[in-house]
């Protein structure tokens, strides 16, 4: 082997591991965000505060692999606009799951709550992490 592909090697090992360590910090930023807002909309049993990490456990992996296909195959132009519908499909899901979690009684509260959430961890993430 070759130094220049060892050297090749060790490169693409170091950028996953960056990679793995943004995704974590952004899914990190995404909870510290989202629970207080989840808090300070009335949700503060452990069972509901672990429900919506938990729903942001399934979304938020889903969404980060859905673009990084995109940006390794070029299956969508990945700007602003991109960026921000999917995180409008997120919100949505989110919505659904919440719904399907806390029930229909608050279904238009559960709506503000996740458009709330989503927003606040999108704006967020924009300033810490600009496209």
């Amino acid at each position: 082997m070759s130094l220049n592909i060892l050297i090749k090697s060790a490169i693409q090992r170091i950028q996953g591991y960056i990679t793995m360590i943004n995704y974590l910090i952004a899914f990190a930023l995404t909870q510290i965000i989202e629970i207080p807002v989840a808090y300070l909309f009335g949700y503060r049993k452990a069972l509901e505060i672990f429900a919506i990490f938990l729903i942001n456990l399934i979304t938020h992996p889903t969404l980060n692999i859905f673009i990084h296909f995109c940006i390794t195959y070029n299956l969508l132009p990945l700007n602003i606009l991109t960026i921000t519908l999917l995180e409008i499909a997120v919100a949505l899901i989110e919505w659904g799951l919440l719904v399907y979690v806390f029930g229909l009684k608050s279904i238009k509260k559960l709506f503000l709550l996740s458009f709330t959430m989503n927003t606040a961890s999108y704006l967020s993430g924009l300033f810490i992490f600009p496209l």
